[in-house]
């Protein structure tokens, strides 16, 4: 099990901008431990200083996800009360398409949400707040991203990240404005030179990320999501991840407890648990296409 630490975005995670997460809030000012701060080598002393400052709104959004394993589960421990079955194709991104939408100058409708890679930009290691991404998918299935931390503005830090979503090469604009105090007030701007085609409060683009999810009664209320998997290229841009790979994502709508992560190939058809994540249940894939969870 991996503790994460990565996107504003995936409390979308907006869970995934605004995207990831004990709760979405910050603890009081006087209670938060600001680190003392060198500058890495390689990295000027502004951007140290710009990190360490956005570590208390990014621990809210992502140090609360965490990357889980399942277990094998014993056939002694198995038992017939299935508590949920869901579709994985009916669930396979649907988070993606959601309400929360703009429509570009050439009249392409744009819906927003969030995910998370599978892989760093630049080798082997990174910091998981780098691997969440704004994303914009069309209703014919096109997706592109915006990645978190680049297009996020906050004290110090300028960031943002031009996108062509109408193939004109006339680009748009995607910053982020983050509200230290209130993530989920953070705005998301989309501009093309002087026009402003979206200026919205993430809080507007969680509540529509949760609206995609599946809904499961386990100890508590959960919402469960199925990706594929993405990942992004040396130069940090969103791409299609490999064949058939797939994720899921679980959290509980009240924002009371972790995102968890797990691997789509993690889920067997005899059926796993997972230690840090609803541990008196059995998570098993069928053979006619369903996520079927049992209680043990």
């Amino acid at each position: 099990m991996k503790k994460t630490t990565a996107f504003l975005i995936l409390a979308f995670p907006f869970a995934v901008m605004a995207a990831q997460q004990d709760e979405l809030r910050l603890p009081p000012p006087d209670s938060v431990a600001v680190p003392e701060v060198s500058a890495p080598q390689g990295k000027s002393i502004g951007s140290a200083i710009g990190h360490a400052i956005l570590a208390p709104f990014a621990r809210e959004f992502f140090e609360k996800t965490k990357d889980i394993s399942g277990q094998a589960v014993p056939a002694a421990l198995r038992r017939r009360e299935t508590v949920a079955k869901l579709s994985l194709a009916e669930m396979l991104d649907k988070y993606l398409f959601t309400d929360f939408t703009f429509t570009t100058r050439a009249g392409k409708l744009l819906r927003i949400s969030a995910t998370k890679v599978a892989n760093c930009a630049g080798g082997d290691s990174c910091d998981d707040m780098t691997k969440f991404f704004v994303t914009f998918a069309t209703d014919s299935g096109e997706v592109s991203g915006a990645n978190g931390y680049k297009i996020a503005n906050y004290f110090i830090k300028s960031g943002y990240q031009d996108l062509d979503f109408d193939g004109d090469r006339k680009n748009y604009r995607v910053k982020l404005y983050a509200d230290m105090g209130t993530p989920t007030n953070s705005i998301l701007e989309i501009k093309q030179g002087s026009k402003t085609y979206l200026y919205s409060e993430l809080g507007t683009a969680l509540e529509a990320f949760k609206a995609r999810g599946a809904k499961v009664k386990l100890s508590k209320d959960y919402l469960i999501y199925h990706s594929r998997e993405f990942r992004q290229d040396s130069d940090g841009n969103l791409v299609s991840g490999k064949q058939g790979k797939t994720m899921f994502l679980a959290f509980s709508p009240d924002s009371t407890s972790n995102y968890y992560f797990f691997s789509g190939d993690s889920v067997t058809e005899t059926g796993v648990s997972f230690k840090d994540f609803e541990p008196d249940y059995v998570f098993r894939k069928t053979q006619d296409g369903f996520l079927e969870i049992l209680k043990k």
